[in-house]
């Protein structure tokens, strides 16, 4: 009899210990998979964070060819202001102008052009000059 209430004593000891080894094993898989989970998270981390440089580089790169467009394009400006300010210094008369451009082989049309100095935009008349501009520079 005693054999047999020292066993039904270990029973609920015993009982308790496959819980616990069940639980133990189960917990050491859950830890595997968050481990792993948590492994493709940092590689997901890492290629994020290359393309997020990626974009700064690509962002840094747009942004100075964007200073280097306007700078040309007022560079520009400043000389086709400089060649009317030239044009209308050296012939009062427009009729002359114009032909003094055929004599030199230049076409011509007077147009408006509006040229942004400022904050406000200045509107002027402009003999617009077909391919020999850049000669006459």
């Amino acid at each position: 009899h005693q054999s047999q209430d020292e066993e039904r004593g270990l029973r609920p000891l015993k009982d308790a210990l496959a819980f616990a080894q069940r639980r133990t094993e189960d917990l050491g898989r859950r830890l595997v998979e968050q481990d792993a989970a948590v492994k493709q998270l940092g590689a997901s981390n890492e290629q994020l964070q290359a393309k997020v440089d990626e974009l700064l580089t690509m962002r840094q790169q747009l942004e100075l060819a964007l200073a280097t467009a306007r700078s040309s394009v007022t560079a520009q400006e400043q000389v086709v202001a400089s060649m009317l300010a030239r044009l209308t210094a050296t012939s009062p008369e427009p009729d002359l102008a114009a032909a003094k451009g055929a004599e030199l082989g230049i076409l011509g049309d007077k147009k408006p052009v509006k040229t942004q100095q400022g904050q406000g935009l200045k509107v002027v008349s402009a003999v617009f000059l077909h391919e020999s501009l850049p000669t006459l520079i």
